[in-house]
C-alpha cells in the first residue's frame, strides 16, 4: 500500500478518536504528524491532549509517536490498536506485541494459547522473592518456569510459525538492545524484567532472533508495565514506551 492511501485510510479513522475540546484537538492534530521519525527530541517536545493516549515507539531505531485509535474486545482480553502519522498500526494485547502493518517488517494473525499474564508472573515473583529474602532474581527464578505456544506469519515473506513453544523468566539485568533514547527514562534499580523467548528449533539457530522483554516498575503496592520490546528478528526489534512518562 503507497503512503497516499494509508494516509487517506488513517485520517478517515481520526475524527474517531480525536475527542475534547478544539485547542485540545489541534494540540492532538499537531502531535500526531509531528511523528517525525528519527528525531527523538520532536517527539520529547510535542505538545499531548489530555483525552488520548500516546506510544512513543522505536522501530530498529527510528522514532515515532503513536496514537490509541480504538480498542478490540477478545475473549483472551482487549486488544489496543495504535497508529502513527504514516499509516502504520500496531495491535497490544495486555502488554505484548500482537502484530502490525506498515513497518519494514512485521508478524500478523499472532495468536497466543495459554499465555501468563505478564503482570502475575512479576507480582507473583516479588512476593515469593521478599518472603525468601534472595538477593538474586535468577538464584530464584529459573528461566522458562512458564509455558505457553504462540503462531504467527512474518511479513515479507508469509513464513508462517504454528505452535511455537515459548519460554519466560524474570530477570533483574538490563536488556542489551533497549534504546537508549528510551532507557534514559528508566532507572535499572527500579525495574524488574520479564523475559520471553522462543524454544523452537528454528529459533535456537537464529540466536532466539525473536526475544522479548518487558520491564516493570513498582507503584504503591503492585508492579506496572512501563516499557515493552519484540524483536521480530536478530536486527529488527519494535520497543514501546507509554509516553509521556509517569
Amino acid at each position: 500500500m503507497n503512503l497516499s492511501k494509508r494516509l487517506y485510510l488513517l485520517f478517515s479513522f481520526f475524527p474517531f478518536f480525536i475527542t475534547g475540546c478544539s485547542s485540545d484537538s489541534d494540540a492532538a492534530y499537531k502531535a500526531f504528524l509531528s511523528t517525525i521519525k528519527d528525531d527523538s527530541k520532536v517527539i520529547a517536545n510535542a505538545p499531548l491532549s489530555k483525552d488520548l493516549s500516546y506510544l512513543r515507539v522505536n522501530i530498529a531505531g527510528l522514532e515515532a509517536l503513536m496514537v490509541k485509535g480504538y480498542i478490540d474486545q477478545d475473549k483472551l482480553g482487549p486488544i489496543d490498536i495504535w497508529y502513527s502519522s504514516d499509516g502504520s498500526v500496531l495491535r497490544m494485547q495486555k502488554g505484548r506485541y500482537l502484530g502490525s502493518l506498515g513497518f519494514d517488517k512485521n508478524w500478523q494473525n499472532v495468536q497466543l494459547q495459554d499465555a501468563p499474564e505478564l503482570s502475575n508472573i512479576v507480582n507473583r515473583f516479588k512476593r515469593e522473592t521478599s518472603s525468601h529474602q534472595l538477593r538474586s532474581v535468577a538464584s530464584f527464578y529459573p528461566e522458562q518456569q512458564y509455558f505457553f505456544s504462540r503462531n504467527k506469519t512474518e511479513m515479507p515473506g508469509y513464513q508462517s510459525a504454528l505452535q511455537e513453544k515459548m519460554g519466560i523468566s524474570v530477570q533483574d539485568a538490563f536488556p542489551p538492545n533497549i534504546p537508549k533514547s528510551l532507557s534514559a527514562y528508566l532507572n535499572p534499580s527500579e525495574i524488574v524484567w520479564v523475559s520471553e523467548k522462543s524454544l523452537s528449533n528454528h529459533e535456537k539457530v537464529q540466536s532466539n532472533s525473536s526475544h522479548a522483554w518487558y520491564g516493570f516498575k513498582k507503584y504503591n503496592s503492585s508492579y506496572i508495565q512501563v516499557i515493552g520490546q519484540q524483536c521480530l528478528s536478530a536486527d529488527f526489534c519494535i520497543t514501546w514506551m507509554p509516553w509521556p512518562t509517569q
